[in-house]
């Protein structure tokens, strides 16, 4: 837990908007990945659509993995909804 805040400490210093860390393991609704490629809701990012079985579970990159790390960056520069959390920690 504490590297895990650490991790999340130093993505927010370095200037992303949010971070969050998950357990390595198969999405929990990992068939809505199919779903939401078949009606092509990827666009021009014709990488999502290569290899969704190994998309689907994180640990077919890197067996070894046990966390995620994932950082995200706003583009939107108006006002933050009300149910973004204001530190930018994802539990």
């Amino acid at each position: 837990m504490i590297l895990a805040r650490e991790i999340k400490s130093r993505a927010l210093e370095l200037g992303f908007d949010q971070v969050g860390v998950a357990k390595v393991g198969p999405l929990p609704r990992s068939e809505f990945l199919g779903e939401w490629l078949s009606r092509a809701y990827q666009g021009e990012m014709g990488y999502m659509g290569r290899d969704p079985e190994r998309r689907a579970d994180p640990a077919r990159y890197d067996p070894g993995a046990r966390s995620v790390i994932c950082v995200a960056v706003n583009y939107y520069t108006g006002p933050r909804p009300a149910s973004e959390p204001s530190d930018g920690v994802v539990s």
